[in-house]
């Protein structure tokens, strides 16, 4: 539908929403080739559309910025007027859908963890109270799960946010809570509970990550320079290397199955956490059946770890 809906403007002149939402994203990424390889179209493609957006708004819309672009006040206007259609047309097709509320597809995108340890539960829950609902569920590290939620490519995007180190708010985007889930210095298997931190060698997620540079801060607010040996997003990996006696690691309570043995490295704060949330596009969140998917997230979280 938002593709083929056209603005009516004076003089018989017309503005496409597709042209209009690439706009937004230009916006929003600042170089035509990342908005083509968010939207998964050429670099070519999206020049033509945003070019002939240009013509048809017959105003200059962006001007260059070094090696990107940047939006005149004349596109940051009308980049702002594109999210607010886009965000008005989604809301739309919601109350037109001619299925019932709750049912047709739900494009699911989670953080790795918890594709093994929740998603099998949700697809029980949903089977049950929500038959209508077909989910499908992909795995993306939180970046370039927003970055698809944005481009309309999905339509939840779980993710985390570690206290004190708080994640850039996107706009365009809103957030439900989903559960606070600890997390846990963790010392490896067999090494003495009295060990000195800064002897430990360390499994932290991927370097340049939001989670590597809140456990490197956390590291260095208790006085260790970790030594880390090992990076990976995996956090099943992470406690692989803990139960192997390997590495220490930040192992949130979501990691933890009955029966593991963890103790604590000794000196570190035992209220550590983060927060999961579902990010949603405030117009295909009303949606029943995404309204349901966040629902039946929050209640498989809940009943599994808190």
């Amino acid at each position: 539908m938002v593709g083929y809906l056209k603005l009516c403007l004076k003089e018989d002149r017309v503005l496409d929403v597709a042209r209009l939402q690439l706009l937004a994203e230009l916006r929003r990424y600042g170089t035509m080739g990342a908005v083509a390889l968010a939207m998964s179209y050429s670099t070519s493609a999206v020049s033509q559309q945003l070019g002939k957006l240009e013509i048809e708004a017959g105003v200059a819309l962006f001007e260059r910025a070094g090696r990107g672009l940047r939006l005149t006040p004349a596109g940051e206007r009308l980049a702002d007027e594109a999210d607010a259609v886009v965000e008005a047309l989604e809301r739309a097709e919601s109350v037109l859908a001619v299925t019932p509320d709750d049912a047709g597809e739900v494009r699911l995108g989670v953080v790795p963890t918890l594709m093994w340890t929740a998603v099998p539960q949700l697809r029980t829950l949903l089977a049950a109270e929500h038959p209508s609902i077909r989910l499908s569920v992909s795995t993306f590290e939180p970046e370039e799960g927003v970055s698809r939620l944005l481009a309309r490519r999905l339509d939840i995007m779980v993710t985390d946010e570690y206290r004190g180190l708080p994640r850039k708010r996107q706009s365009g985007l809103r957030r439900e809570p989903l559960m606070r889930d600890a997390v846990t210095a963790t010392l490896p298997r067999g090494v003495p509970a009295d060990v000195d931190p800064r002897e430990l060698d360390w499994v932290f997620e991927a370097q340049g990550s939001e989670a590597e540079r809140w456990a490197l801060s956390i590291c260095r607010e208790h006085g260790v320079e970790p030594n880390v040996r090992f990076y990976t997003p995996d956090l099943a990996l992470q406690r692989h290397l803990v139960l192997s006696g390997l590495a220490a690691a930040f192992l949130p309570s979501v990691m933890r199955s009955d029966g593991d043995e963890y103790l604590p490295v000794p000196g570190f704060p035992s209220d550590l956490e983060r927060q999961l949330y579902a990010a949603v596009r405030p117009g295909s969140g009303e949606r029943g059946a995404v309204r349901a998917t966040v629902s039946a997230l929050r209640a498989t979280l809940n009943r599994l770890f808190t």
